[in-house]
């Protein structure tokens, strides 16, 4: 299947219901929220933030929010603000890939910010859930 639509994953503070707590910070989102997905990997909780790791062939999900992205051009800012590859070079915290999410009854590749750092000593999530 051939997908034309860009999609974005988000599992922490970019969440609907957390965005208002941190607007100040957020940059402008052209967005349009789809619904709640699950992304096969583990979630790790870095500091007051936090970091996923891409696991394919693990039971453990991480419970996020599917978005559709309206003006594709916003990817350069919003990596900016993730610390993220592959705009932001040197001090890159994150890396924005591709992956397959979980959504409603079928598999969607969507846009998911992964943390790039050690993950030992981090404390896992085991709810998936930030």
């Amino acid at each position: 299947m051939i997908q034309k639509d860009e999609f974005l994953f988000v599992y922490g503070w970019l969440k609907k219901n957390y965005r208002p707590v941190v607007r100040a910070k957020v940059p402008p989102m052209p967005l349009r929220f789809l619904g709640k997905g699950h992304y096969p990997g583990k979630l790790y909780e870095i500091e007051d933030y936090p970091g996923i790791r891409f696991l394919p062939s693990s039971p453990h999900r991480v419970s996020g929010e599917i978005y559709k992205v309206d003006k594709p051009l916003f990817w350069k800012r919003m990596d900016r603000f993730e610390l993220s590859l592959p705009t932001v070079q040197n001090l890159a915290q994150y890396n924005r890939v591709r992956r397959p999410v979980q959504f409603r009854h079928y598999t969607i590749t969507c846009w998911v910010y992964e943390y790039t750092g050690k993950m030992l000593p981090l404390k896992q999530v085991h709810a998936g859930v930030f």
